[in-house]
């Protein structure tokens, strides 16, 4: 659908699993054709045949959480970052796939952002949770789809939850603002909340909190901090 005019237009595409949508936007090519462009995080291993067999978060429910082998065994969990681009004029489209230079490279990148004054609108830096399922880590990552590059923050022992953007109140530039999110460390039992820059993701503050989060919850939702801390120095 175009979000200058609603309309809708219909393309077919092979099954794909698609949790989150990074973002979308609306641009003219070089012939002057008016194109969609969508990003997101998808699985590489889904075929039309286990597509609805099952949902990711089955492994969630009971009795899936006492058999530590299902999740491996059923959910497909090797992430790939790939660029939808749909030409409504000649109603054709392209699909285009980061490299997955990432470590380690069969992991789930999910629960993207973007800086919000981006969102709709063309953009280069996007950040998501990276799961190590294997050693139940999760780190950070940042990927610049215009230079194609990724940055990792991991630190041993702490997995790090869904963050949120907060820009610079006074930014010019994209990627000018921190990410902010809860982080557990298995070793001491305890969650603090880290502040990173989105720049560098490197760790520029940690708060200490008297509740300890549950791994797998998010800070999803939590626009009244992103609110709080937009006035950072």
């Amino acid at each position: 659908m175009l979000i200058s005019t609603g309309e809708r237009f219909n393309f077919e595409l092979p099954p794909t699993r698609v949790v989150h949508i990074t973002n979308s936007f609306e641009r003219i090519n070089k012939q002057g054709e008016l194109e969609v462009v969508l990003d997101a995080p998808s699985l590489t291993d889904v075929n039309a045949t286990d597509l609805n067999a099952f949902c990711m978060f089955d492994n969630l429910k009971i009795p899936y959480l006492l058999d530590p082998e299902f999740m491996y065994k059923n959910i497909p969990f090797s992430t790939t970052l790939r660029r939808w681009v749909f030409n409504v004029n000649t109603m054709r489209y392209t699909v285009e796939e980061a490299s997955r230079d990432w470590e380690p490279r069969d992991s789930l990148v999910e629960f993207p952002i973007v800086n919000p004054d981006y969102m709709g609108k063309p953009y280069c830096y996007s950040y998501y949770v990276q799961w190590d399922f294997l050693k139940m880590h999760m780190a950070l990552l940042k990927y610049d789809v215009c230079r194609k590059e990724f940055l990792q923050w991991s630190e041993e022992g702490t997995s790090s939850m869904e963050p949120i953007y907060a820009p610079h109140p006074h930014s010019r530039e994209e990627d000018d603002g921190v990410l902010l999110a809860p982080v557990y460390n298995e070793k001491l039992d305890k969650t603090e909340l880290l502040v990173w820059s989105a720049r560098n993701l490197e760790v520029i503050a940690r708060y200490d909190n008297p509740v300890n989060v549950p791994l797998l919850s998010t800070a999803g939702g939590s626009g009244e901090l992103s609110n709080h801390v937009s006035n950072y120095k």
